[in-house]
C-alpha cells in the first residue's frame, strides 16, 4: 500500500554484495593468520563485519580501496630501461 507524498527509494543491491574476510585477505597477500590477526587488533586494510559466525567484507569497499591505491600500472615487471 502507498501512502499518498512517499516515495520509496530504490535500493542499490551491489552495494550489499559481500565476501569472506578469508577471501579478502588474499587479495592483499595475507595469510588466514595475518587476516584474522588484522582484523582483531583493527589494522585490516578495509572495513570488516561479523555477520553470524562470519566476517565479511564489502566488494564495494574493496573495490574503492584497489581504485585509490591504484598505482598506474607501472610495477616491476614494467620497467623498461634507457639504453
Amino acid at each position: 500500500m502507498t501512502t499518498k507524498g512517499t516515495s520509496v527509494k530504490p535500493i542499490d543491491l551491489e552495494s550489499f554484495r559481500t565476501i569472506s574476510a578469508l577471501q579478502a585477505g588474499e587479495l592483499f597477500g595475507f595469510g588466514r593468520s595475518q587476516t584474522y590477526s588484522r582484523i582483531h587488533d583493527g589494522t585490516f586494510p578495509v572495513p570488516v563485519k561479523r555477520i553470524g559466525n562470519e566476517w565479511r567484507v564489502r566488494v564495494l569497499d574493496l573495490s574503492s580501496f584497489f581504485e585509490d591505491h591504484h598505482d598506474g600500472g607501472s610495477g616491476p615487471g614494467d620497467r623498461t630501461e634507457a639504453s
